[in-house]
């Protein structure tokens, strides 16, 4: 019986062909892969180094479209975003983010599936409120100011834009037709929380 490994296996991996359609993928021993097999039994300790293809500027969004097994269960997925010192819950909602340049990037971002370090933006990201009563969005930020706020669509579109808030409390309508949205909000020092609101 042929167990895959957390190295190439010819039966459980498939190379990403030199891609101008890949834009996320991961890597084993500097080698892009479009598919990566696992070695047993899951650990969540495991880490997978992931790199993207960035072809134009704006937002970019990594999401998770569908999970099955321990992961449809109570497995978290993480990523962490290395340069930003971020690590983010996909499986509450999709990471934002907005590269500086394009190009390639294969040091920026790890696939991981427990989030041990609690560093102090971590600790100021777990203070700030986003929440929902009737039509109206809530943001409560206690330690530090708001800085902007973006909501999208689930498609990624935006819906709204709000910039140079400088103030701990902000709520805007949500008059939307009824779906989910993905609220982003950024302190004055830089740290982001995303949440997802169904309307």
């Amino acid at each position: 019986m042929c167990l895959a490994t957390n190295d190439k296996d010819r039966l459980y991996d498939a190379f990403s062909i030199n891609n101008t359609s890949q834009t996320i993928y991961s890597i084993i021993q500097d080698q892009n892969m479009s598919i990566q097999g696992r070695a047993l039994p899951f650990v969540d300790t495991d880490v997978v180094p992931l790199g993207v293809l960035i072809k134009q500027n704006g937002v970019h969004t990594i999401a998770v479209n569908q999970v099955d097994g321990l992961f449809a269960q109570d497995q978290d997925i993480f990523i962490e975003d290395l340069e930003l010192g971020i690590i983010h819950n996909l499986k509450e909602a999709p990471y934002f983010f907005t590269p500086e340049i394009t190009g390639r990037f294969n040091n920026r971002f790890l696939l991981r599936y427990t989030n041990q370090t609690l560093n102090i933006k971590d600790l100021q990201l777990n203070t700030i409120s986003i929440y929902k009563v009737q039509n109206e969005i809530n943001i409560v930020s206690p330690n530090q100011n708001i800085k902007s706020v973006s909501v999208y669509d689930i498609l990624g579109r935006i819906i709204g834009n709000y910039q140079n808030i400088d103030n701990n409390n902000f709520k805007f309508n949500l008059d939307q037709s009824n779906g989910t949205y993905i609220v982003n909000a950024e302190l004055d020092n830089g740290v982001v929380k995303t949440k997802k609101i169904i309307h």
